[in-house]
């Protein structure tokens, strides 16, 4: 069972094995969708490759799991077709680099997390995992009487109660990030 302790500017939390397994599952495939697609990256320029920005537009994802990892900054369709070219490689490589830190934390039971900087990579990798879940299973305000009128043997059932684990943990990492 998990738990979150404070300990000065750090937090210690301890995961069973069974956690860091499917929480490692999750942040293994939600990399995957982040993987830019190599048949895009025909970009010439070192320097915009260098700052990640591309030269070509950047097309809005089909998946709706990945454009609510990186959905629009803007109403316009120019406007966000601009802030996306500029900006896409640079949010998959951020979303990517948090979630890489909490798959090396995830090698250990018990993890000491700074409040510098690690419980924002923690809360930023566990935010993604929860899109991503929340988006699959079209979780709604009333998600939890869509769970309790599911059958027992629904296939969803892990996985709406693991989404619920990860916002009590998120939850609980803002909380204890915020004790004094």
């Amino acid at each position: 069972m998990s738990s979150v302790k404070r300990r000065a500017q750090q937090l210690v939390v301890r995961l069973d094995a069974q956690e860091r397994n499917v929480l490692g599952g999750l942040l293994g495939a939600v990399r995957s969708l982040l993987a830019p697609d190599d048949a895009a990256s025909g970009d010439t320029d070192p320097l915009a490759a260098l700052v990640g920005m591309s030269q070509s537009p950047v097309e809005v994802p089909d998946d709706p799991v990945l454009l609510r990892l990186l959905p629009d900054a803007y109403g316009d369709p120019e406007q966000a077709a601009e802030f996306r070219r500029l900006t896409d490689s640079e949010l998959r490589t951020g979303k990517t680099a948090a979630i890489d830190r909490v798959l090396a934390d995830l090698a250990e039971e018990r993890i000491e997390l700074d409040l510098e900087e690690s419980v924002g990579l923690w809360l930023q990798a566990l935010n993604d995992v929860r899109l991503v879940l929340g988006t699959r299973l079209d979780v709604t305000e009333e998600w939890v009487e869509t769970v309790e009128a599911l059958p027992p043997d629904d296939p969803r059932l892990p996985l709406y109660a693991f989404y619920d684990w990860l916002s009590v943990l998120q939850e609980t990492l803002v909380l204890s990030a915020m004790d004094d």
